[in-house]
């Protein structure tokens, strides 16, 4: 499962703090750049945790009695 705040994440232009993402396109738009891709970059990339959506996580369904015993 990766982290929110993985250091190894590529740039990328949907994660990063200047950007805001289109509602009705794939297209991000930039402060610095413009329109551009979500998955470019450019030299002006700063990550923001914020904007990244973890991994949903799978929780076990097929509990037992004894699971719940002390």
């Amino acid at each position: 499962m990766a982290s929110v705040f993985n250091k190894k994440l590529p740039p990328a232009c949907k994660y990063c703090r200047y950007s805001v993402g289109l509602n009705f396109t794939d297209e991000i738009i930039c402060k610095k750049r413009g329109i551009s891709e979500p998955d470019g970059s450019c030299r002006h990339y700063k990550y923001d945790p914020l904007k990244r959506q973890p991994d949903r996580i799978e929780l076990k369904k097929d509990f037992e009695k004894q699971d719940f015993e002390i």
